[in-house]
């Protein structure tokens, strides 16, 4: 309605008002963004693998590689190199897939990971555990009271594994398709159709995050050897509605500046 209103006001076409759409999404693509890749590996072979390239369902560089089961107090940054707080994180283990060589940094994203499992015997005693403090400004806020959304990737190259995560309250079952070739989102639930490698928990708020994974039984898998990967994680602010819109509005004016400009 109000592209319909502006166009029969201003005498803009369609393809001006696609360009001062595309202006204003500039504001989203300038997200900030903290990228966290577990190296994982098994502390021989298979190794783990480290991201050196751009990835991310929110496409990045700057990706902080982590090494081990645990860390704490580890400084961790922003895609843009700022500051974005410390992270501390435990797992029971960490592994990675046997026999490859990632082509491109998606694949090196989802080729290790933190590795909670167990099985019908004996299953996992504790959460994988992590926890990001002090999250910037520019990401939470001042006042750790803008939201933000968290991208969990989870893969270890068997379709039909996964567990129970759960980011700042939020608890989700997700279930992996096994794939590494690409992203594909995740719809949530144990007997969930739609498997895939990635899930977006949107709209939370805090300055620190917490995300815990533990393996369980899922996809109908009640017995034998169970897992739930957790191969990194984005944190991605999100834009507020009214400075896309003044981004619009500006974008706006200035293309009909240009155009009363060019009628001169």
């Amino acid at each position: 309605m109000l592209n319909k209103y502006i166009a029969s006001s201003c005498g803009l076409g369609a393809a001006t008002l696609a360009a001062v759409a595309a202006f204003a999404g500039v504001g989203a693509a300038n997200a900030a963004v903290i990228g966290v890749n577990f190296v994982g590996g098994s502390g021989g072979t298979p190794a783990g693998y480290t991201v050196t390239g751009t990835t991310g369902v929110v496409s990045q560089s700057g990706w902080n590689n982590e090494t081990g089961s645990s860390g704490t107090g580890i400084a961790v940054t922003t895609s843009s190199g700022g500051a974005g707080g410390t992270i501390t994180y435990t797992s029971n283990a960490t592994y990675a897939l046997n026999n490859f060589t990632p082509a491109n940094a998606t694949q090196q994203l989802l080729g290790g990971w933190l590795d909670n499992y167990g099985d019908s015997n004996t299953p996992p005693s504790a959460a994988d555990s992590i926890t990001v403090s002090n999250l910037p400004t520019s990401i939470a806020g001042s006042t750790g009271n803008t939201p933000y959304d968290v991208y969990i990737y989870l893969n270890d190259g068997i379709a039909g594994e996964g567990g129970t995560y759960t980011v700042n309250g939020v608890q989700e079952i997700l279930v992996s398709n096994g794939s590494y070739s690409s992203f594909t989102a995740i719809t949530p639930g144990a007997l969930s159709s739609t498997h895939g490698n990635y899930y977006e928990f949107t709209g939370l708020t805090g300055s620190t995050l917490t995300i815990t994974a533990l393996a369980t039984p899922v996809n109908g898998n009640t017995g034998g050897f169970y897992r739930a990967p957790l191969n990194g994680f984005q944190i991605v602010s999100v834009p507020e509605p009214a400075s896309l819109g003044l981004t619009a509005i500006g974008a706006l004016g200035l293309l009909l500046l240009k155009r009363r400009k060019a009628s001169v």
